[in-house]
């Protein structure tokens, strides 16, 4: 009985069916296995190959969790009819758009990360019983407002995709968890304000200017108080701007620069337009004012008409008149002084515009360039998981590799130990040979020299006879010494023979101990393999709460940390131990060769005293050659 068909007996009993890591493309024929899963419960088909929903599980009207996790998905069918149905889980798969139907069932989980989903549908609001929505990496813009009827959820996940604002709406949500990581969103909304519930809020890699990056990274409570705070000051706000000047305070207007209050969001044309109507308030503030010094310079010229007529002296008469006309000067200075500050009151006001527009300019570049900052690292993240998995290939090869190396390094060591062995045999059964060729060469040499002193004995009966005597003891004496230089090297042979056997005793243990360690390290692997399949099959059984997935990641991370670090420190052991081997191999065959060198230099000695031997015995054979000749004569 094939795995799929126990797992379907099991089934009928248990109400749980699991077909996750089956390499699946159909879901298994029921009438044909047999079995009646009409009470099913749970259905698990993650790790699959599958394009669509089965339409079998419509069928399954007890159904309370769907686990549809990392198939190949496109097309979901109508599960309306499945009235129990609690629980999705639809991440990892090439679903586009998600079908209005689903927001029908009485869900509390509704996971669809991992997709390409571009638009969430309005109806996501009748879902009133949902606690959980994931919808990380998609291709997400907006969110609807009708996602504040969720009254119930209490953890929304809506990282790496690329939203640009939040509904306001999103502030009657009762959540406790909320990730808005990784988009695009420059204002948070002010009704956030609003979520007390709120206690884990994400908002990294987004180009946020409101509030500002500083109280962004102090932490929710800050953000809180900023957004209340930039409520209040939007309620104390006046709606018209105040360059509306009355005639009681045009004096001062005039004298004063004017200043703008330009509400955030109004356009170029807006502020040009009221720049354009304060300048013609000004300018008419100043006709005003001419018009005012016209009419009292009039009136002064009657009060000094009236004055000469009453019988004024002239002279009284010129100092008046010099009077009006320094006033009039000190008048015409201040409305000159006062058009200046006009013109450079409407020179600020240009360039108030001027930096109001770059600043605009500055931050919708700011804004651009942390989006492309925020896909870059997307792209990032994408190529180092990537690079991350290419490395694993790369690690399991180079393992594979190492272990066919050491392999052969060790075949190829005992191939060399045993050659050098049988080299060593020989040159010693050859050192034997030149010995005992030497020893019977010597004896053959003794024999010649006592034939020679005989016949010298007889030749020569005198006074030589003592000194030839002489002579022959000596070269007996230094036979003697020769032979017992020979006798000490083949003690020494001996001891390199006994050290040599002792190195090779030395090789097969070292040459166990790494078979040793080859098994060890096999056996590690197999319970590496052992772990890493029970920690899969414990992330599949505890997929079902966010919070509990994220510790028990975490966990395996730190897990799979320490053996990668384990693994790595035995492997670098593993490799040490192969270089003390090879350096070990490398000392004992430089050893070899000094002692080969020193044996050369040995053969080279002996045939030294071999050629200086017969050198000797030909200048003797020749003097008594030559002594004979003289006797003879």
């Amino acid at each position: 009985m094939s795995f799929i068909q126990q797992q379907l007996q099991a089934a009928q009993g248990t109400g749980v069916l699991s077909l996750a890591e089956q390499n699946l493309r159909v879901f298994p024929n029921l009438e044909e296995a047999a079995v009646d899963l009409s009470d099913l419960t749970e259905l698990d088909i993650s790790s699959n190959k599958f394009r669509a929903v089965p339409d079998v599980v419509c069928s399954f009207l007890e159904l309370e969790k769907l686990n549809c996790f990392k198939n190949i998905i496109v097309s979901i069918p109508d599960l309306r009819d499945l009235t129990s149905l609690t629980s999705i889980n639809l991440s990892r798969n090439q679903i586009e758009v998600l079908p209005a139907h689903i927001c029908q069932l009485p869900l509390k989980i509704l996971n669809v990360s991992n997709n390409c989903i571009k638009e969430v549908p309005r109806d996501i609001g009748k879902l009133s019983h949902l606690k959980e929505l994931d919808l990380s990496n998609n291709v997400l813009e907006a969110l609807p407002a009708e996602i504040a009827s969720l009254t119930e959820l209490k953890v929304l996940n809506i990282c790496r995709n690329s939203v640009r604002s939040l509904p306001k709406e999103v502030g009657k949500l009762a959540l406790s968890s909320l990730n808005i990581s990784d988009n695009q969103i420059t204002e948070l909304p002010l009704s956030m304000r609003e979520m007390t519930h709120l206690q884990n809020l994400l908002l990294d890699n987004n180009p946020l200017m409101k509030p500002p990056a500083q109280v962004c990274a102090r932490g929710r409570m800050h953000i809180f108080k900023w957004l209340a705070d930039e409520e209040k000051r939007q309620k104390d706000r006046p709606i018209t701007p105040s360059n509306e000047l009355s005639d009681a305070d045009a004096e001062e207007s005039s004298t004063d620069p004017p200043t703008l209050n330009l509400r955030d969001g109004s356009d170029a044309s807006d502020k040009q337009q009221r720049s354009r109507e304060l300048r013609e308030k000004l300018a008419a503030l100043a006709m005003k004012k001419e018009e005012e010094l016209n009419s009292q310079q009039a009136k002064r010229t009657l009060s000094v008409a009236s004055n000469n007529s009453n019988g004024s002296s002239a002279e009284d008469e010129a100092r008046h008149k010099a009077e009006i006309e320094r006033r009039l000067e000190e008048e015409r200075r201040l409305l000159e002084a006062r058009m200046i500050a006009k013109q450079d009151a409407e020179r600020l006001a240009r360039e108030r515009l001027e930096l109001e527009e770059a600043r605009r300019r500055n931050e919708a570049e700011s804004a651009r360039l942390r989006a492309e900052k925020a896909k870059l690292q997307e792209e990032q993240e994408r190529a180092e998981a990537m690079q991350k998995q290419r490395a694993q290939q790369e690690e399991q090869e180079r393992k594979r590799v190492i272990g066919e190396l050491a392999e052969k390094e060790r075949e190829r060591a005992l191939a060399e130990f045993a050659e050098h062995q049988r080299q060593i045999e020989e040159q010693h059964r050859q050192l034997e040979q030149r010995v005992r060729r030497e020893r019977e060469d010597l004896e053959q040499r003794l024999r010649f020299a006592e034939e020679k002193q005989k016949q010298q004995e007889e030749l020569l009966r005198r006074q030589r006879e003592t000194e030839d005597l002489e002579a022959s003891k000596a070269v007996a004496e230094a036979n003697i010494r020769k032979m017992s230089a020979d006798a000490l090297a083949a003690q020494q042979q001996a001891a390199a023979t006994k050290e040599l056997e002792a190195q090779r005793e030395r090789l097969r243990q070292e040459m166990a101990r790494r078979e040793e360690m080859e098994k060890e390290l096999r056996q590690r692997e197999e319970e590496a393999l052992h772990r890493r399949k029970a920690r899969e099959e414990e992330e599949r059984q505890q997929q079902q709460r966010l919070e509990q997935l994220q510790q028990q990641a975490a966990a395996r991370e730190k897990a799979e940390a320490e053996r990668r670090l384990r693994l790595e420190q035995e492997e670098q052991a593993y490799r040490e131990r192969i270089r003390a081997l090879e350096a070990e191999s490398r000392a004992r065959e430089a050893e070899e060769d000094e002692r080969r060198r020193r044996t050369t230099l040995e053969a080279h000695e002996r045939e030294e005293r071999l050629r200086q031997l017969r050198e000797e015995g030909e200048r003797r054979e020749a003097e008594r050659l030559e002594r004979l000749r003289q006797l003879e004569e």
